[in-house]
């Protein structure tokens, strides 16, 4: 018998078992690479907020 997260398979499907462990491995991959872009593109959005409100700062310090 084949045996995956506590349950008990036929040998046949040992290929399926194998197949589907793969799966769900990839998707959790495909999950965290989404969840590191989405952090990069927050930050990204962050960093350009923080040079507008330096050039702003910079404009008003500048004597008219």
């Amino acid at each position: 018998m084949a045996y995956s997260s506590g349950k008990e398979y036929p040998l046949v499907s040992r290929e399926l078992v194998f197949i589907m462990s793969r799966m769900e491995a990839l998707n959790i991959v495909s999950q965290a690479l989404k969840f590191k872009t989405m952090v990069h593109s927050c930050i990204g959005f962050h960093q350009i907020l923080n040079l507008e409100s330096l050039i702003r700062n910079r404009k008003q310090a500048m004597p008219s």
